[in-house]
């Protein structure tokens, strides 16, 4: 395959604990999740699934007949062997995955029977992977890096994997963590000289701009321009989503869906869109794609289930 068309992720990997149940919507105060200390809820369904953004966006990439490394750190235990197989099993090259973390990270996921969630998550210390001169030395085979959130990974240790990516010719595609937007303009700059895509939502974007949702004007302004980065893509819920380029802008109309699990939703918006773009070079095909990717992967249950095949 063409080294344009390989793509190195990074990003975690974690194991899915999915609790569906009526009691989730009683337990509703205004847009909250409401529990009693001591409480004990009973719920109708349980399954497991396979999660994480890097995972997530991996997962999809490979699916769309894409080279994809994944760079993680999991645990040898129980746990962290169902991810690997799950990740081998998709065709996602694991040989960048750090096999030394102490205990798997995990989420539970509290759903309601309408799609909508509360997530705890344990992160273990999946974030801090371990960048050294080997792994730089080995950037070079890849045509592309897509970073996805990694939050506690210290900003210095992105920063200097980004740089090391750019002066070996990757192109770079950005998902920061939502904390990290809401540290701001000054926190994210140092980001944005590195990027070649940025993907975020519209929550994240005001963050970034120091404004309030309701105060942003998306189908006007162009943020490619404002904020200087190449290709922008901006997830807005159920009302779509905004493309720009400092020569372009337009809007993806959103598609009807039956929201089973909207968990991993983004993820499969951001691989879709970057997957089909690398393939394409058309925004519009590759936006798409995204809407439609994630559509599937609402309407059924885990945030790797519905993630489309594309091999063409």
């Amino acid at each position: 395959m063409n080294e344009s068309k390989k793509i190195l992720v990074v990003g975690n990997a974690t194991l899915d604990l999915i609790f569906q149940g009526q009691i989730f919507s009683e337990r509703k105060q205004g847009d909250r999740l409401s529990l009693a200390y001591g409480g004990k809820y009973v719920v109708d369904k349980m399954f497991h699934s396979f999660g994480g953004g890097g995972a997530n966006a991996s997962v999809s990439l490979a699916r769309q007949g894409l080279d994809v490394t994944l760079l993680a750190r999991i645990a040898t235990d129980h746990f962290g062997s169902l991810i690997l197989k799950n990740l081998q099993e998709n065709q996602v090259k694991t040989d960048w995955i750090q096999l030394d973390l102490a205990d798997t990270a995990m989420s539970a996921i509290l759903l309601d029977n309408d799609g909508q969630r509360t997530i705890i998550n344990y992160r273990s210390d999946s974030d801090n992977l371990r960048y050294d001169q080997n792994l730089t030395s080995q950037l070079e085979q890849f045509g592309w890096l897509a970073l996805f959130s990694l939050p506690r990974w210290p900003k210095q240790e992105k920063l200097k994997l980004l740089q090391n990516a750019k002066e070996k010719g990757l192109k770079i595609f950005l998902s920061l963590h939502g904390d990290e937007y809401r540290k701001g303009w000054d926190w994210v700059k140092d980001y944005l000289g590195f990027c070649d895509i940025l993907d975020l939502n519209i929550y994240e974007m005001a963050s970034l701009m120091g404004k309030k949702e309701a105060d942003l004007n998306p189908q006007k302004e162009n943020y490619a321009k404002i904020i200087n980065v190449p290709l922008i893509i901006v997830t807005h819920d159920k009302q779509g989503s905004y493309f720009y380029s400092p020569s372009d802008k337009f809007w993806q109309d959103p598609l009807d869906a039956k929201r089973i699990d909207t968990t991993g939703a983004g993820d499969a918006f951001a691989s879709g869109f970057l997957g089909k773009y690398i393939k394409t070079a058309d925004p519009k095909i590759a936006m798409d794609f995204a809407a439609h990717n994630a559509k599937a992967e609402i309407e059924v249950m885990g945030a790797q289930a519905g993630l489309l095949v594309d091999k063409d």
